[in-house]
């Protein structure tokens, strides 16, 4: 063997371990910093305090949805050692953990090089949003972790994996339909691959293998028997589905591909999926321009190599959600998506591994990795920089409230169940509350607060987006009204006196 090649794998193995390590060492701080819930985490968290197993298979309270077997999997954990935010959000983060350092070799079985493997890994091992979905009480970071458990099971070597793959493809893809919504799709995309690549279904002496076909008979089998089940149990005829889709009616694909609101939407998309909301990247250095390039570059490079793998389950998956945001059957909302990173992440590091593989053939191979430097720092550096970002803790306005008077009226707005859980973990002392309706403007918020005859506190949103108390707050504050103030992050709590 080449000993070049023995000291690039060496290197290679050495930057996994350094990267992994690195990773998990984020995810494991992330996990027991004492983060707090926010309210999103709050509306689910209250359903495992208040119902038991049998409430939890009926429509949940607060307007949540989650899949069966992660409702039930939280609610065994939760009673056993309790209602805290790290034990609420231990599935999905030991979930996310374990599976995380597989997509290494994901990469490198989908693209056939360890060099895009190392790229696409640190990115990533880095990501802010990973990191922080790792560890949030909603089936988001499963669903990613459902994409990358697939296909590594589906693309193995290991000899054990290849010894059982249809049994663990069948395992794999019933709980993954089981604990992540958005899995019907990498599901589909793995069963036309299985179907058309003809790596699994070849013929010997003309006939096909009768083992294979009855093992790919009964994965497929498995896979239809728990997706008919579980969509006829829990899925068809939801009572929210209707209003579901009111509530994310602009984050459905217009189904006319050459309108200006189509382009409006994927220009909009391409900020939220890349600069503004989910991988943070930076838009400096002409990254905003060089990214597009990348996954043009990707593509085309995807089919000049004729991988069939890059195509399946790569750009298919991304393909077909668009397909289904056009049909108004799953929004392309940013948590919704989350699934879809690492393929976005593996067209990056593949359309960069097509431009370093063709300098290295002009330039000495030290200077054909500055592309890599760029990319990486606009990616890692820009995305690593927002990890300690405050975000949503209302701890300190949980505190200003306990040192006010304990019968003082609570007025509270979106926080409320929010609140409602740090009261029923004893971390909020007022029980004098009352909710307050949403996007109330001035005079509709003192027509709602007039029978308050005393100082009372109003608990809100900092700038208004989620609420709409924006205006409310600049009001009260014009008239004079305020004669106490605790704001943190994105929650404001006021102390207010009565209207004249």
């Amino acid at each position: 063997m080449n000993p070049a090649y023995n000291k690039a794998d060496r290197w290679y193995n050495i930057l996994f371990i350094v990267i992994a390590v690195a990773g998990i060492t984020l995810r494991l701080y992330q996990h027991f910093c004492g983060r707090p819930l926010w309210e999103d985490e709050a509306h689910l968290a209250l359903n495992f305090i208040c119902f038991g197993y049998k409430d939890l298979s009926i429509p949940l309270d607060h307007y949540q949805v989650a899949p069966i077997l992660f409702l039930y999997i939280t609610e065994t954990v939760t009673r056993i050692f309790g209602f805290s935010e790290v034990v609420l959000r231990s599935f999905p983060f030991f979930v996310s953990l374990l599976s995380y350092p597989l997509f290494y070799y994901v990469v490198q079985y989908l693209t056939k090089s360890r060099l895009s493997a190392i790229i696409a890994f640190s990115i990533l091992t880095f990501n802010t949003v990973v990191i922080q979905y790792s560890s949030e009480l909603k089936p988001y970071t499963i669903e990613l972790s459902s994409y990358i458990l697939l296909i590594y099971v589906l693309l193995s070597p290991h000899r054990f994996v290849t010894r059982n793959r249809y049994a663990l493809l069948a395992l794999t893809g019933s709980l993954a339909m089981l604990t992540a919504n958005a899995s019907h799709v990498v599901l589909a995309c793995v069963g036309i691959y299985i179907l058309v690549s003809g790596k699994y279904l070849k013929r010997v002496n003309g006939k096909f293998d009768k083992e294979v076909i009855t093992n790919i008979a009964y994965m497929f089998g498995s896979w239809a028997f728990v997706f008919v089940l579980n969509f006829f149990t829990f899925i068809y005829k939801h009572p929210y589905s209707a209003s579901m889709k009111l509530l994310w009616q602009e984050h459905f694909l217009p189904s006319d591909p050459f309108s200006s609101s189509f382009a409006d939407f994927m220009s909009g998309l391409y900020d939220q999926a890349f600069f503004d909301s989910m991988l943070m990247f930076s838009k400096g250095w002409y990254f905003y321009y060089a990214l597009a390039g990348l996954f043009v570059l990707a593509l085309i490079y995807a089919v000049v190599k004729r991988n069939k793998e890059v195509v399946a389950l790569v750009i298919l998956p991304v393909v077909l959600h668009l397909v289904l945001s056009m049909l108004h059957l799953y929004p392309l909302y940013y948590r919704f998506y989350l699934y879809l990173l690492p393929a976005l992440i593996i067209l990056m590091s593949f359309g960069i591994t097509a431009i370093v593989e063709l300098l290295r053939k002009r330039i000495p191979f030290a200077f054909s990795l500055i592309p890599i430097a760029y990319v990486l720092y606009c990616t890692v550096v820009s995305s690593i920089s927002h990890f300690k970002d405050t975000g949503r803790d209302i701890r300190p306005c949980l505190a200003y409230i306990n040192a006010q008077p304990q019968d003082m009226q609570l007025l509270v707005t979106t926080p409320a169940t929010l609140y409602e859980y740090y009261y029923r973990m004893g971390k909020a002392t007022n029980g004098n509350v009352e909710n307050t309706p949403w996007s109330l403007n001035p005079e509709q918020f003192y027509e709602f607060a007039a029978k308050q005859s005393t100082e009372y506190m109003l608990l809100c949103s900092t700038d208004g987006y989620a609420d709409g108390y924006k205006s409310v707050i600049e009001e009260v504050k014009n008239k004079g009204l305020v004669t106490g103030e605790c704001t943190y992050g994105t929650y404001t709590v006021l102390r207010l006196k009565p209207l004249p």
